[in-house]
């Protein structure tokens, strides 16, 4: 609902004020973000939110996705952001998500992508995970 993205964009404000990114980085996420809710209605999303004292201090939205061709029920990780000033909230958050997504009959969550930036892809080796996706680029070959 309107009011609950309002608090989702607030908080993606406090947070990304707090981060050391470039304005145009965080443009393209808030913008992101926005197309995501524009096509929202289409995709399974499973989306967390934590709060203090009705305050939300952060949140998470994954992409779910159900069993095809043998592959296990995963869901994917889109967006996570939080109020740094409040310790913990991030394991509190992944945590709290692994637990219902299991409960849905997810095994594996793919905690966002890497980008293939040297920092992401270390903390996404400290969380220990049990594979990797195989990633592909499409490109269009006919106007080669």
């Amino acid at each position: 609902d309107d009011d609950t993205w309002a608090k989702m964009q607030s908080l993606y404000k406090i947070w990304s004020d707090r981060q050391d990114q470039k304005e145009n980085d965080v443009e393209n996420e808030s913008q992101a973000i926005a197309r995501l809710r524009g096509i929202s209605i289409r995709l399974n999303l499973f989306c967390l939110g934590l709060f203090v004292e009705n305050r939300l201090i952060g949140y998470t939205i994954n992409e779910t996705r159900q069993n095809y061709e043998g592959q296990p029920n995963f869901a994917t990780n889109l967006f996570e952001h939080a109020d740094t000033s409040f310790t913990g909230v991030f394991p509190v958050l992944m945590q709290q998500t692994a637990v219902e997504l299991l409960k849905l009959g997810h095994e594996y969550l793919s905690h966002q992508q890497d980008l293939g930036l040297p920092g992401l892809r270390k903390s996404k080796e400290d969380l220990h995970p049990a594979f990797f996706l195989k990633k592909y680029t499409i490109k269009n070959i006919s106007n080669s």
